[in-house]
Formats: C-alpha cells, sequence, structure tokens
C-alpha cells in the first residue's frame, strides 16, 4: 500500500498514517543539512517538494549545480534549484512540504507538513509502536552518500553520513551487532518500552553498503540498483553480493522490459567483454 499519494511522503504525518493502516514496514529517505543532520526527504533539490520558491528570504539561495552526486560516478546538472545541503536544520524545517505534482495526488497538506529530522522520525514510529502495540519495520535508504560526505570534514571522518545513520539507529536501541540487546522506547511515552521493527538500509552505491556492512553485519540491507549498475546485474554480480546482502533491489524497468531494452532505450554504453566474463546478465525471469 503506497500512502504517499494521500500524504505527502517522507513526513511524520505519512508514517503515522501509515500506521495506523497496519503497514509491515515503512521507506524513508535520508539526506544531510548543512550543518551535519540527518534529515528525511529524498531530493538532492528544494523546489519540486517544498514551498521554498514562495519565501522571499531563501530568493538569494537559488543556484546552478555540476557534479558528481554518487560512487558510481553519475553526474547531474541542476539548474536555478535550492540545493537541500545549503540549508541548516533550522532553514530546512521553516519550510513547508508540498505534494508532488504526480497523477491525481491530493494538494491539501501543501505548505502545511515539515521536513523531520531522522531522530524525530524515529521517535514517531516508537510513539505509533507504543499506541498500537505493534512494531512496524524501517527501509532506510540513504540517499546520494558520496555526494553528502563531500561536504563535511571526510579527511577525519570519510563515511560521515553512513556513521552518523547507524550511531542515530543504536541511539534509539537498534541492535548493531549480534551481541547487542534490542533496547526502544517511545520517548513520547514516558520511555516506554517498545518492540524494535523489523531494520533493513538501502543504498545505490556499493561503496557505501560495503562500509556497512563491514562496521554493522548484523543489520540486513538491500542492494539497490539500477542501469548505472551494470555488472550487478550479471550471474557473477549476483553471486558476488549473495555473501552478504538480504536483498537484491533492481530497478523496475530492468525487471519487466530486461536489461538490454533498458540499456538500448537509455543509450548505454558498457564494456560488453567485462559483461561476458561475469557471465552474462541474468535475464528477467
Amino acid at each position: 500500500m503506497n500512502l504517499n499519494v494521500l500524504v505527502p511522503e517522507n513526513t511524520l504525518e505519512s508514517t503515522a498514517l501509515a500506521a495506523i493502516e497496519l503497514a509491515d514496514h515503512v521507506e524513508l529517505d535520508l539526506t544531510l543539512s548543512a550543518d551535519g543532520v540527518l534529515m528525511v526527504y529524498h531530493d538532492l533539490t528544494l523546489r519540486a517538494s517544498s514551498n521554498i520558491a514562495s519565501l522571499p528570504q531563501f530568493a538569494d539561495r537559488v543556484r546552478n549545480f555540476t557534479g558528481v552526486i554518487d560512487e558510481n560516478g553519475n553526474e547531474q546538472t541542476i539548474r536555478n534549484n535550492w540545493m537541500f545541503n545549503d540549508l541548516t536544520k533550522e532553514e530546512l524545517q521553516s519550510l513547508g512540504v508540498v505534494q508532488r505534482g504526480v497523477g491525481i495526488r491530493p494538494r491539501l497538506f501543501d505548505g502545511n507538513l515539515k521536513i523531520p529530522t531522522f531522530a524525530e522520525f524515529l521517535s514517531q514510529v516508537h510513539h505509533m509502536a507504543y499506541g498500537l502495540n505493534r512494531s512496524m519495520g524501517l527501509v532506510v535508504e540513504l540517499k546520494n552518500p558520496y555526494y553528502y560526505n563531500t561536504y563535511q570534514n571526510i579527511s577525519v571522518n570519510p563515511r560521515f553520513m553512513e556513521n552518523l545513520v547507524l550511531a542515530t539507529l543504536a541511539q534509539f536501541g537498534y541492535p548493531l551487532t549480534s551481541e547487542d540487546t534490542p533496547r526502544c522506547v517511545s520517548d513520547q511515552d514516558g520511555n516506554a518500552p517498545v518492540p524494535c521493527g523489523h531494520l533493513v538500509i538501502q543504498s545505490f552505491e556499493l561503496p557505501s553498503m560495503q562500509h556497512l556492512h563491514q562496521v554493522a553485519p548484523f543489520i540486513e540491507k538491500s542492494m539497490l540498483i539500477n542501469a548505472g549498475l551494470l555488472p550487478l546485474l550479471t550471474f557473477q554480480g549476483i553471486q558476488d553480493l549473495s555473501g552478504w546482502i538480504s536483498y537484491f533491489s533492481p530497478w523496475k524497468e530492468l525487471v519487466y522490459t530486461g536489461i538490454l531494452a533498458q540499456i538500448e532505450a537509455e543509450g548505454i554504453q558498457y564494456n560488453e567483454t567485462m559483461i561476458d566474463e561475469m557471465g552474462g546478465f541474468v535475464p528477467p525471469q
């Protein structure tokens, strides 16, 4: 069930609605503010999913950007927009979230909901678990960790974002190793104990996922795969991942239309010899 058609995604309100509807899991996207706070938001930019364009105090913060946005080497050009990581947590939470202009999604809540921090999101999940007497699993996606890490002091902590995600989960009682005891509580309900929900971490960036597995092997992981990660779509690629990845999550077009059809549609150039040496692409079926 996708409740984002009713309430904008990644908000506390959409999470509460998902819990009331007895969702087994909720998926959230993590980004970083300018002052290094984990925020729950999807995009690198703010125009499409917030009301920033209507707020005169941010008019001089609009800019262009061209650069590498992930460890897969993908480059992106952004024009006339506000970069998420240019704003501090306080500035980001002064914005109002708006519904994406997709299909017939209602715009009833536009401008009235806020961008939550990861800590606020976890607090909400635990509050709903306490009220409903049932846990709700989390599927936590790290969005563009390479990009966000480059704006932190990576000479001291090159995996700033990944390590902060793990530290926050540990702070809220989620076990990171098999020796850890789950100790989730609802801080909104007098620190009453609640069951820690099933936890999965995911990303499109393989080095980021490898780091997370190295420091927190107990947490289940899902490898997100698009057409830019062709070696992972081979028989050898799947075999290499199978030793430590719990879930293999290819982009839906790769499953429905096939990898070669997607390559042709996007005009992707790739090393055919290398792909053949890795056993060739796995067919959709």
